[in-house]
């Protein structure tokens, strides 16, 4: 019977301090009790407000330990994960992003390969180098421009954006490069200029040199020197100006 007895204690004491630990372990975790409306019921508006906002923060605060104690260690969150390194396909989807507009393609014409009545066009994303003569005279197109060889020292414009680059003639030659477009006739001896034209307005910047400038009857006409523009619509021929590096037709 003592053995039974002595046995019967130990366990007792063995099992009691159990419940113990545990009610000191939830006392531990004592919710926050929310006082902040009587606490903060002061005379002014401006100081129940300010009071509000910083007791409701010191009670989310007390709150968010509250949790993490309940919830114990064994349920805290866990690290998110590190992103996955970046696949093949994203990395060449990213390098894509990066890449700039393409270069336009460029159509060269050497003098001789083009005859009377050809005509060059050039689409989007193209420009054409067009050389006229054997000492480097070119025509320079633009995307969407068209151009037609009339005969030698003799072109049309149709429409689009160009760039002249005329050299000098000799000084007894009496032949002068003319221009036509739908509005104007640009005559030149050696001379660099700009130009932009559509079916009712022409635009003449001059780089160097000098352009004469007409109307199509060529009853009016302007001389246009370096750094100057005209515009030559169906029914008028403005008095040239200056123009600036941001106005040019094609920029640098």
């Amino acid at each position: 019977m003592r053995i039974v007895n002595v046995l019967s204690i130990g366990a007792f004491f063995a099992i009691l301090p159990f419940p113990v630990l545990l009610q000191t372990e939830a006392a531990e975790c004592t919710q926050p009790e929310y006082t902040c409306l009587r606490t903060c019921a002061l005379p002014t508006l401006d100081q129940t407000i300010a009071c509000s906002t910083s007791c409701n923060a010191q009670y989310q605060a007390a709150m968010a330990q509250y949790d993490q104690c309940v919830q114990g260690p064994s349920e805290s969150k866990l690290p998110p994960p590190s992103p996955p390194p970046p696949s093949s396909f994203s990395s060449s989807s990213s390098s894509k992003s990066t890449h700039t507009t393409p270069t336009p393609k460029t159509k060269i014409y050497k003098f001789g390969d083009l005859k009377e009545g050809d005509r060059v066009t050039t689409g989007k994303g193209e420009l054409a180098t067009i050389y006229v003569d054997s000492r480097g005279s070119r025509a320079e197109l633009e995307p969407n421009s068209a151009f037609i060889v009339v005969k030698p020292d003799e072109y049309k414009t149709l429409k689009g954006k160009f760039a002249f680059y005329f050299e000098k003639l000799s000084q007894g030659m009496n032949t002068r490069f003319r221009v036509f477009t739908g509005t104007a006739v640009c005559a030149v001896r050696g001379t660099k200029f700009l130009t932009s034209v559509t079916k009712t307005k022409t635009v003449v910047q001059v780089l160097d040199g000098l352009v004469s400038v007409s109307n199509l009857k060529g009853t009016k006409s302007v001389e246009v020197s370096a750094g100057y523009q005209t515009t030559v619509t169906k029914t008028k021929l403005h008095i040239p100006k200056p123009f600036t590096e941001r106005q040019r037709i094609i920029p640098q």
